[in-house]
C-alpha cells in the first residue's frame, strides 16, 4: 500500500492512512502484487545458476521465502519510487538532508530485512547484466559456449564494430551484422550502464526482462528516472 500511496508531500518512512478503496487503487495493488510474485518465481533460476553443481542445488522456495522476496520487492519499489526520480538529481545524493531522508526510510526496517533488500538488489543486478544489458564480453562468452572455441581466432567488439583476428589478419565488420556478439560496451562502460539501470523500480525491470527474454509486452518511454 505504501508504494501506491507515496507522493512528495510526505517523507516515505512516515506511515500513511489507507486511502478510500477504488477500482484504480485495486488495479495498482494487483499489478504490484503480480510483479512481486513474478520476482519470487524468477529467484531460484537467478540465485542457483552457473555450474552444474549450482544448478543441481536449485529448488522451489518455501512460502516463507517467497514472502520475504515479495517484501523486499515492495520495499525496493518504495525506495526507488521515492528517491530515483527527477526530484533527486545526480548530485543531490551527497546532500545531508537527502542522505538523512534515505537513511530514515532504511532505519525503519531491521538489519536482517535490509539484508533481504541487498539480496533482492543482487538478483536485479544479475538480471540486468545477463539479460537486459549484457556486456560485450558476456555476449562473446555465450557465443563460445554455444559454438565452441575457434582455434587461432580472436573475437572482440570495439565500439560499434566486431573485430575477428585470425592468422595475423583482422576482419572488421559493423557489429549490427553480428547481433549475437554485440553487447552494451566493455567492462568499464558497462558498469555505469548497469548502475543506471538499477535505478528502475522492480516493475519497470520486470517489464524489460519479459520483453527481452519472453517477448512479452510493448516497451514505451520510461519517465521520471534519475540516472545517478
Amino acid at each position: 500500500m505504501a508504494v501506491v500511496t507515496h507522493n512528495t508531500t510526505q517523507p516515505p518512512h512516515i506511515p500513511r492512512p489507507a486511502p478510500p478503496q477504488s477500482l484504480s487503487l485495486l488495479k495498482q495493488l494487483l499489478h504490484i502484487g503480480e510483479t512481486a510474485n513474478a520476482w519470487a518465481d524468477l529467484y531460484p533460476f537467478i540465485h542457483w545458476r552457473g555450474t552444474e553443481e549450482e544448478c543441481a542445488s536449485r529448488r522451489l522456495l518455501t512460502e516463507q521465502e517467497r514472502y520475504r522476496i515479495r517484501r523486499a520487492c515492495y520495499r525496493t519499489w518504495l525506495y526507488d519510487t521515492a528517491f530515483h526520480n527527477s526530484t533527486f538529481g545526480r548530485y543531490t545524493r551527497l546532500q545531508p538532508p537527502i542522505v538523512r531522508s534515505r537513511a530514515a526510510l532504511l532505519r525503519a526496517w531491521p538489519t536482517h530485512q535490509l539484508g533481504e533488500l541487498l539480496d533482492f538488489q543482487a538478483m536485479m543486478k544479475t538480471v540486468v547484466e545477463l539479460y537486459v544489458c549484457p556486456s560485450n564480453g558476456t555476449m562473446i562468452q555465450r557465443h563460445k559456449e554455444r559454438y565452441g572455441e575457434m582455434p587461432g581466432v580472436s573475437l572482440h567488439v570495439q565500439g560499434q564494430r566486431l573485430l575477428c583476428s585470425a592468422n595475423n589478419f583482422v576482419i572488421t565488420r559493423p557489429a549490427r551484422y553480428y547481433e549475437a556478439w554485440e553487447g552494451w560496451g566493455d567492462d568499464v562502460s558497462h558498469y555505469y550502464i548497469v548502475e543506471d539501470m538499477l535505478k528502475l523500480h522492480p516493475g519497470q525491470m520486470m517489464e524489460l526482462y519479459d520483453f527481452v527474454v519472453n517477448g512479452k509486452g510493448k516497451l514505451g518511454m520510461i519517465d521520471g528516472v534519475a540516472m545517478e
